[in-house]
This record gives C-alpha cells, sequence and structure tokens, in this order.
C-alpha cells in the first residue's frame, strides 16, 4: 500500500467527482490494493474534502465553517455547569421582597374575614358558618 498525500487525494477526488463512484472504486482498488472504505476513512481524516450530499460530489472544506464537524463535537470535553444562580443587584431583592410581602397581604386578608383575634381577651372567633359557604372546612384539633 503506498503512502497518500494530497496528490492521491486530489487525483480521487477528480475521478470520483468526473467518471462516478464505480470508476473511483475501481481506481482506489486497482491503484493502491486498498479497500474502499478504509480510503474513504482517510480522505476524511488526512485531507480537507468534504463529501456534498447535495451534489453528490466531494468539494474542498471552507476554512471557516460556521458550525462544528461532528468529529469535533465528539471530541470535545464537556465543562460542567455551575448550577448557582447569582442574583445581579439589590434592586431585584427588593422586587422579589416587595412580591413575597403582597402575598402575604393577601393571605392575611382572606383569614381575616373568618377570624377574629381579641388580644385583650386573648380569644379567638371564628366564622364557621361563613367558612363552609365560602367552600372552606374547618379542622380543630
Amino acid at each position: 500500500m503506498k503512502h497518500l498525500n494530497d496528490a492521491h487525494f486530489d487525483h480521487y477526488v477528480e475521478i470520483f467527482n468526473s467518471q462516478g463512484k464505480a470508476a473511483a472504486i475501481e481506481y482506489i482498488t486497482q491503484e493502491y490494493n486498498m479497500d474502499y472504505q478504509a480510503f474513504q476513512r482517510k480522505l476524511r481524516i488526512k485531507s480537507n474534502y468534504i463529501y456534498d450530499r447535495g451534489a453528490k460530489k466531494y468539494r474542498v472544506q471552507d476554512s471557516e465553517t460556521p458550525f462544528m464537524s461532528l468529529e469535533e463535537l465528539c471530541s470535545t470535553k464537556s465543562t460542567p455547569i455551575k448550577k448557582e444562580i447569582a442574583i445581579s443587584s439589590t434592586r431585584d431583592i427588593a422586587i422579589f421582597d416587595t412580591v413575597v410581602i403582597e402575598l402575604m397581604k393577601d393571605r392575611l386578608t382572606e383569614i381575616s374575614k373568618y377570624i377574629l383575634f381579641e388580644q385583650s381577651l386573648k380569644a379567638i372567633h371564628i366564622d364557621s358558618e361563613r367558612l363552609q359557604r365560602d367552600g372552606y372546612t374547618l379542622t380543630i384539633n
């Protein structure tokens, strides 16, 4: 088997593009006494040719492509993603606190419809009829 260089790949691509796949397979098996699949692997790895499926021809790969090849994607190491959420500013904290306070006010307003605290008498009055009428159930432990 001969050592393959760019000139060999250029000649193969010329035959493939002009005469077709069958002629290219015959050229590889006769000239290099090599399996066609093995030659294709070497072509992909050692040359800058890529197969254009739309045109069904080989072409020179653009030096700056906006996409990564499958080999590049598989060979890159993944970096762990930090799962910390950084609060960007005190303004965000203030907004969050305001939302929480408003939710708490809504809850207390709803509860105050049914429950009355009398601190001077140390008594709690619960309007159980209104609770049940509004769809709540009252459980006392």
